[in-house]
């Protein structure tokens, strides 16, 4: 967050050496950045956006048959991928879950690089939408399961993931595939009963 940010840089300026992992990567990066203007000696973190472009593209090689036409352009330098994928009919609607009210950037760069990958490969045909739920009130989740339109299921937060596979599950969306990011234990029962993907 901007405060944080406000914080590293007094901090530094204190002649506190600061170091920074994981959160914060829009404020490190880039000409006025916390790295570049010596306020961070150090920053690693995920590159969220690309996490989701990959679940992304795992969803979009299920749904072609595991024939995945591509020509890849790769720039290491910002991570951003161009490519081109034969995508099949059967694949038209998307669906992301967030937490409600969470303002953690990290799940809104995930979303960011799902939805643009998954239209990029499609020319925008499939339908790409974003929910936030409750984990323990799951009912507009069940609303929107109802007619199991969504062939892939990306949730954002492992700690949601019961809660969204019960909802799945409750809904008889057999077909719809599962994903998610932060690893819980939940998420191996899961993958061993084949009702989740990653």
């Amino acid at each position: 967050s901007k405060a944080v940010a406000s914080a590293v840089r007094y901090a530094a300026e204190q002649g506190m050496p600061v170091f920074g992992v994981k959160s914060g990567f829009e404020f490190v990066s880039g000409p006025e950045g916390l790295v570049e203007d010596g306020s961070l000696l150090f920053f690693t973190a995920t590159d969220e956006r690309l996490g989701g472009e990959k679940a992304a593209s795992y969803f979009l090689e299920e749904f072609s048959g595991g024939k995945v036409d591509e020509n890849v352009v790769t720039n290491l330098t910002n991570s951003s991928y161009v490519t081109q994928t034969h995508v099949t009919e059967t694949y038209t609607d998307a669906l992301f879950v967030s937490p409600l009210g969470a303002t953690n950037s990290a799940y809104e760069q995930r979303f960011e690089g799902y939805r643009d990958r998954l239209l990029e490969a499609s020319n925008s045909t499939i339908n790409v939408e974003r929910i936030e739920i409750n984990p323990t009130s799951v009912e507009l989740l069940k609303e929107k399961l109802s007619n199991c339109m969504y062939q892939s299921v990306l949730v954002c937060s492992g700690r949601l993931l019961p809660s969204v596979a019960d909802a799945i599950k409750e809904s008889g969306c057999d077909r719809t595939k599962i994903g998610s990011f932060d690893p819980m234990p939940e998420m191996y029962s899961l993958m061993a009963k084949g009702e989740m993907d990653f």
